[in-house]
C-alpha cells in the first residue's frame, strides 16, 4: 500500500475536522431553537394568563361569591318568613288557649251561682282615650239585657249596664271616675260576721277601692274578702269585688280609710257575663 504523502493527510485532516465541525453546529442549532422555543411558549404562556385567564378565573370567583351570597340571603328571608309564621302560630294558640282559659273560669262561676241569670257576652269595642270608662257588648234587650244589670268575670264584678240596645249595650266600669252611683257591700270577717259598707270611687294611685263604712267596727283586717249585698236592688247580693289591701283606723271608727282590691283583671279582658237576680 502506498503510504499518503503530506498533501493527502492535510486533507484528511480537514476533512475530519470540517465533519467534526458539522455534527458539533447542527447539535448546537437544535438545543438553541429549542431553548428559544421554550422561552417563547413561556412567555406567551404567561401573557395569555394574566391577560385573559387570570381576570376570567377572578371574574369567576367573583361571581360564585355573589351567588353564595345571594344563597345565603335567600335562604335568611325564607328562614324569617318562618320564624315570622311561627310565632304568628303560637300567638295564635296563646290567644285560643287564653279564651278558652277564660270561658273555663265564667262557666265554673256560673255553675257554683244558681241563683242569678247569666248572658254571655263579649266585648266590640273599646275606646283606647277612655279605656277606663266603657266598653262595649254584643248583647242586648233581645238577649234579655237590661239597664243598671251587673257585669262581671269569673274573677268579681267589673260595672254595670249603663246603656242597652236591642242587640248591644254599655258597660260603665267600676273604676270609671265617672260612675255616677255607689254599689253597696259588706265586708266579711273572719268570725263570720259582716260590715256593711259603701264602694266611693276608685283611686288609680293605689289601685283600690275607697271604702266607706256603714257601721263602725275594729276587727276589720287585711285580705277580709268584700262581696256586693244586693241593697237598692241593682247588683245581686253575693258577687266577689275583691279584698281589703290597707285600713288606716281612725277615732271615729266612720271615717276610717280603707282600700279594696278588686280581684278583676281590669286592663285585659273579652269575655264577661250580665247578671241580674233570679
Amino acid at each position: 500500500m502506498n503510504k499518503l504523502n503530506k498533501t493527502q493527510k492535510v486533507l484528511i485532516w480537514i476533512l475530519t475536522g470540517f465533519f467534526i465541525m458539522t455534527i458539533f453546529l447542527a447539535s448546537f442549532k437544535r438545543d438553541v431553537f429549542n431553548n428559544i422555543n421554550d422561552g417563547v411558549f413561556n412567555v406567551v404562556t404567561s401573557l395569555r394568563y394574566t391577560l385573559f385567564q387570570a381576570p376570567i378565573n377572578s371574574a369567576n370567583d367573583k361571581l360564585k361569591e355573589v351567588l353564595d351570597l345571594q344563597t345565603i340571603t335567600d335562604e335568611n328571608k325564607l328562614l324569617r318568613e318562618n320564624v315570622k309564621a311561627l310565632a304568628a302560630n303560637q300567638a295564635y294558640i296563646d290567644s285560643l288557649e287564653k279564651e278558652n282559659q277564660a270561658l273555663k273560669e265564667l262557666m265554673k262561676f256560673k255553675d257554683t251561682n244558681e241563683g242569678l241569670n247569666f248572658i254571655a257576652a263579649t266585648v266590640t269595642f273599646r275606646n283606647p282615650e277612655s279605656w277606663s270608662n266603657t266598653v262595649k257588648l254584643d248583647v242586648g234587650t233581645n238577649d234579655g239585657v237590661k239597664l243598671n244589670d251587673a257585669v262581671i268575670l269569673a274573677e268579681g264584678l267589673i260595672g254595670r249596664i249603663e246603656s242597652v240596645e236591642d242587640e248591644s249595650s254599655v258597660v260603665r266600669l267600676l273604676i270609671s271616675p265617672e260612675m255616677a252611683s255607689k254599689v253597696a257591700v259588706k265586708i266579711n270577717l273572719e268570725d263570720d260576721s259582716s260590715v256593711e259598707a259603701i264602694i266611693d270611687n276608685y283611686d288609680d294611685n293605689s289601685g283600690a277601692f275607697n271604702l266607706s263604712l256603714l257601721e263602725a267596727n275594729e276587727d276589720i283586717q287585711l285580705g277580709d274578702q268584700v262581696v256586693t249585698t244586693g241593697s237598692g236592688g241593682l247588683i245581686p247580693a253575693g258577687i266577689i269585688v275583691g279584698e281589703i289591701s290597707f285600713v288606716e283606723q281612725s277615732i271615729n271608727q266612720l271615717g276610717s280609710k280603707i282600700h279594696v282590691k278588686p280581684y278583676a283583671n281590669f286592663t285585659s279582658f273579652e269575655y264577661v257575663y250580665v247578671v241580674s237576680g233570679s
